[in-house]
């Protein structure tokens, strides 16, 4: 699906903590339209919904954790790219989940410069 490149890039956070969603979205808004959503199952809907470019997605979410999250995300479209939100704890499964086409991973606290590199790389 390819986009007006006038249209801003969505990132879409995906984080069960709204102090967190909020922190992200003070970082992107500037830049970006983020679209926030506190589990797995609200992601997949907003990503079936309207077209994505990146997700922020945390690892540790009720029900479906970020794993099978990435995984189905994929599986609706392979072009998402997908940043992993970590405590420096889930390193391991954030290497985990590049294996399974995530794009990188961000731990918690994060850094506002980093991130923003981060995204930036992730969608060109």
């Amino acid at each position: 699906m390819t986009r007006d490149a006038t249209l801003r890039p969505v990132i879409l956070v995906v984080d069960d903590e709204p102090n967190v969603r909020e922190s992200f979205r003070l970082v992107l808004e500037d830049a970006y339209d983020v679209i926030d959503v506190p589990d797995g199952a609200r992601a997949l809907e907003a990503v079936r919904a309207s077209p994505v470019d990146l997700v922020l997605l945390d690892i540790r979410l009720p029900e479906m954790d970020g794993i099978e999250v990435l995984e189905r995300l994929k599986a609706l479209d392979e072009g998402v790219e997908v940043i992993l939100v970590t405590a420096v704890k889930t390193v391991r499964t954030a290497v985990a989940a590049m294996k399974l086409g995530a794009f990188d991973y961000v731990t918690k606290p994060f850094d506002e410069d980093e991130l923003l590199s981060l995204v930036r790389r992730a969608l060109q």
